[in-house]
């Protein structure tokens, strides 16, 4: 027996890495400010409310809309979904005025979401070695879109 954790190889035998994709490989901040900041300007609000705080107050929201779920048992209502919900409420929250139809063309820039460069870089050697599975809360036919980019 090892004495130690150093004794052994611990990476011996693995075949297979798996990780989840939003915020770790995606740039969310990176790819959503820019299309965020032109909702701001759309609604005529770019110039008392910045996209960088909408964004911070936003994420926030994401993260308590995920949790009622979880507490009401309601399952995972879908990353979208949870996503446009906190929008909402921090857009209203804000006293920004909207109409969906801003909001639904702001929420087609989850299809362009772009990854970090270091990501993509350490994807790139470790895929050398490994089999590569990325998981996410996404739904199927957006997931299969990113990752084919």
């Amino acid at each position: 027996m090892p004495n130690n954790i150093s004794d052994i190889d611990i990476m011996k035998g693995v075949t297979t890495l798996t990780f989840d994709i939003f915020g770790t490989v995606l740039d969310l901040a990176g790819s959503l400010t820019p299309p965020l900041k032109e909702l701001l300007n759309e609604c005529g609000v770019s110039k008392t409310v910045q996209a960088t705080d909408v964004w911070a107050q936003w994420r926030h929201r994401q993260r308590i809309e995920q949790y009622q779920d979880n507490l009401l048992m309601l399952g995972h209502s879908g990353y979208l979904a949870v996503k446009r919900r906190a929008l909402l409420y921090t857009l209203r929250t804000l006293k920004v005025d909207f109409q969906q139809e801003q909001i639904d063309k702001f929420m087609e820039a989850y299809q362009d979401l772009k990854p970090f460069q270091d990501a993509l870089d350490g994807l790139r050697r470790l895929e050398t070695k490994y089999d590569l599975v990325m998981g996410n809360n996404h739904i199927w036919s957006t997931w299969q879109e990113i990752a084919s980019k």
